[in-house]
């Protein structure tokens, strides 16, 4: 359950993420059951995941095969978002997850990949670089694999892992 102040500058934004995201219905992405305003606060309720977050997941590189692998199921995760019909109600802008961090990718304990946070992170915190939610999830899936091949995370966000270096720094 993820509770947002209705002092919160995004409010009205996160609550239509939120409605929003509760459309989709995909084993890939964890689901937003119900979205419950009451006069203070948003409470968003999610289902119940079992699984690691990907920065818990990796502790140390993982193989190449073990890393395109589990990279093709956060691609497999976002086309299933881009296909979903409420994304088509949406502006070109704000399609698929849009943020997609460490803290959202989650590998359970049989390898299988879920993407949380769709759509409401993004609105909640804005998108990693600033750019449309589709840009994004393109450079998250390159971060993603960046991550799984070397421990790493290549953006400021909140992570175990330590970051990446960038323009070789």
């Amino acid at each position: 359950i993820q509770v947002v102040s209705r002092e919160h500058p995004r409010f009205d934004a996160i609550h239509r993420a939120a409605h929003r995201a509760g459309a989709v219905v995909d084993r890939r992405i964890v689901r937003v059951i119900d979205v419950v305003p009451d006069k203070d606060d948003l409470c968003i309720v999610s289902e119940w995941v079992v699984g690691l977050p990907l920065d818990e997941f990796i502790h140390s590189p993982l193989n190449p095969q073990h890393s395109a692998s589990l990279t093709q199921s956060v691609i497999e995760a976002l086309i299933s978002l881009g296909r979903t019909d409420f994304n088509r109600r949406g502006s070109a802008n704000d399609w698929g997850h849009g943020r997609i961090t460490p803290q959202s990718v989650i590998v359970n304990p049989n390898g299988e990949v879920r993407l949380r946070g769709h759509l409401v992170q993004a609105a909640m915190y804005g998108t990693v670089h600033g750019a449309s939610y589709s840009e994004e999830d393109i450079d998250s899936v390159g971060a993603v694999l960046e991550a799984c091949l070397t421990a790493r995370w290549p953006a400021d966000v909140d992570s175990h892992l330590e970051r990446a270096p960038f323009n070789g720094t």
